[in-house]
C-alpha cells in the first residue's frame, strides 16, 4: 500500500510498448533496474507502468531494441498539479476532508447491542457509557475491553458473557444471556437443592429447607446442598419430619476448560468474478432440475440459493417456482498469524462454548489461557476459567 502511495507521489506513466523486440525490451529495462510494473500483453503490445523520472533512461534501450514507446496516460500527483494548476479551494477543501476523517475515525459514532432479549437494555447502555462506549467518546481512553466486558457480567443479573468489538466508528456488543434453569418443580411440590455441576461452595442462603453442605466444602454434581425434608420433632420424642419446597442460594466456584486447535493462518475468499447459476423448477412440490449438471469445475466456490415463487393476483400461491443455485469461484489466500494472534482467535470461541455452560448470576475470577504448538500449522489452545455462580438446581423429593 505504502509503495503505490510513494509512486502516486513521484508521478508514473502508462506506456505502449510494440515491436518485434518487446519482451527483449522489458527485460534490459528490469536488468537496469527501472521500476518496471503492470505488465500485460495486449493486442500484439505490452501495456506496462513506469515511473516518469525513469522515462529518459528508456531512450537508448528503445534505439538498441528497435521497439516504439507511446504514453498513453499520465498518472499521480505531478499529474494533478498540472489539471488542477492553482485552484487552492480544491485543494484545500480535500486537504479538509482528508483532516476531517482522520480525526473523526479516533472517535466512536455509532453502537450496536445484539442478543438482548431478557436483559434490560437501558442497563447495558448505561454500563456501556460509565466505560466510554457511547457516541462521540474517543477510542483512545476507552478502558481494557476485557474490564468492560467483566463489567457487564457482573453488574447485570442475566448476561452470562460478553463480547465488545471495536470496528472503525463503530462499537459492536455481542451479548449472550444466562440460560437459567426453568422451574420443573411447582411450589406446593416437595423438593431438595442439589448440585447442578461440580463446584467449591463459597455460601449457602437459606429460605427454606435443611442445610446439608457446609461453606468452604467441595461438591459434585447431583449433591444434595438444600434438602427439602425437614425435621419437626424435639428431643427426648420419636423423630418425626416433614417435607417443604428447598428454596436458597448456592455460591460456589466453578472450574471450565474448554481445548481447541487453531489453524496458524488467516483464510480469506476473494471472488474471481466467474459465476456459473443452475435452475430447477418446482412444479406443486416436485422438484424438474433443468440443468444434467449440478457442480461447475470451480476449485473453490460460494454458494448461494435464491427462490422465486410465482404469485397471482387475489390467489395468492400459484404452485410454481424457480430455484436458482449460483456458485461464485473464490481464490483462498492463506496469510501466516503469529501464535498469540491464532491463540486470541480460539480465545472467542472458547468462551462462547463456556458460556453456554454457565448457570445462575455468574461472575468471572479468573481466566488462562495457553496453547502449544502441534505443528506448522496447527495450535492447541486451552482455556481454563473460574467463575462464582448460583449451581443450585431444584429436583422433586422421591418419596419412597
Amino acid at each position: 500500500m505504502f509503495n503505490k502511495f510513494f509512486k502516486f507521489l513521484k508521478g508514473y506513466v502508462i506506456i505502449r510498448v510494440t515491436g518485434s523486440d518487446a519482451e527483449r525490451f522489458i527485460n534490459i529495462c528490469v536488468r537496469r533496474g527501472i521500476d518496471v510494473g503492470s505488465v500485460k500483453a495486449a493486442d500484439g503490445a505490452f501495456i506496462l507502468r513506469v515511473s516518469i523520472s525513469d522515462l529518459r533512461t528508456l531512450r537508448p534501450i528503445v534505439r538498441k531494441t528497435g521497439v516504439k514507446i507511446h504514453i498513453t496516460d499520465r498518472r499521480g500527483a505531478f499529474m494533478m498539479k498540472r489539471l488542477y494548476g492553482k485552484r487552492y479551494a480544491f485543494f484545500a477543501g480535500a486537504l479538509f476532508m482528508i483532516i476531517f476523517f482522520a480525526v473523526t475515525a479516533q472517535f466512536i459514532w455509532v453502537v450496536e447491542i445484539d442478543g438482548v432479549y431478557e436483559s434490560s437494555e437501558a442497563q447495558i447502555i448505561e454500563i456501556l457509557e460509565q466505560n466510554g462506549i457511547k457516541p462521540g467518546s474517543l477510542k483512545s481512553s476507552l478502558p481494557p475491553i476485557s474490564e468492560i466486558k467483566n463489567q457487564l457480567i457482573n453488574k447485570t443479573g442475566t448476561v452470562a458473557w460478553a463480547w465488545v468489538y471495536i470496528e472503525g466508528a463503530c462499537a459492536r456488543v455481542e451479548v449472550y444471556e444466562k440460560r437459567l434453569k426453568p422451574e420443573t418443580v411447582d411450589k406446593s411440590q416437595p423438593c431438595d437443592i442439589v448440585a447442578a455441576c461440580d463446584g467449591f461452595v463459597q455460601r449457602i442462603d437459606i429460605r427454606n429447607g435443611e442445610r446439608v453442605v457446609e461453606n468452604e466444602t467441595a461438591v459434585s454434581a447431583g449433591d444434595v446442598l438444600i434438602s427439602g425434608t425437614v425435621p419437626v420433632f424435639k428431643e427426648g420424642y420419636e423423630e418425626r419430619y416433614m417435607q417443604v419446597h428447598a428454596e436458597g442460594d448456592i455460591e460456589a466456584v466453578t472450574y471450565h476448560e474448554k481445548t481447541t486447535e487453531q489453524s496458524l493462518y488467516h483464510e480469506s475468499r476473494v471472488k474471481t468474478g466467474r459465476e456459473k447459476a443452475y435452475y430447477s423448477l418446482e412444479i406443486f412440490g416436485k422438484l424438474f432440475n433443468l440443468f444434467f449438471k449440478e457442480e461447475p469445475d470451480f476449485e473453490n466456490a460460494d454458494v448461494s440459493d435464491e427462490r422465486h415463487e410465482l404469485t397471482l393476483p387475489f390467489f395468492g400461491y400459484s404452485g410454481l417456482c424457480l430455484n436458482e443455485r449460483r456458485y461464485s469461484e473464490v481464490d483462498v489466500v492463506r496469510e501466516p498469524i503469529t501464535e498469540e494472534a491464532a491463540a486470541l482467535i480460539a480465545q472467542e470461541r472458547l468462551e462462547e462454548e463456556i458460556a453456554k455452560e454457565l448457570f445462575k448470576n455468574p461472575r468471572l475470577q479468573d481466566r488462562e489461557l495457553e496453547w502449544e504448538k502441534i505443528n506448522d500449522d496447527t495450535i492447541r489452545v486451552r482455556l481454563k476459567m473460574t467463575f462464582l455462580e448460583d449451581i443450585g438446581t431444584e429436583t422433586t423429593i422421591n418419596k419412597e
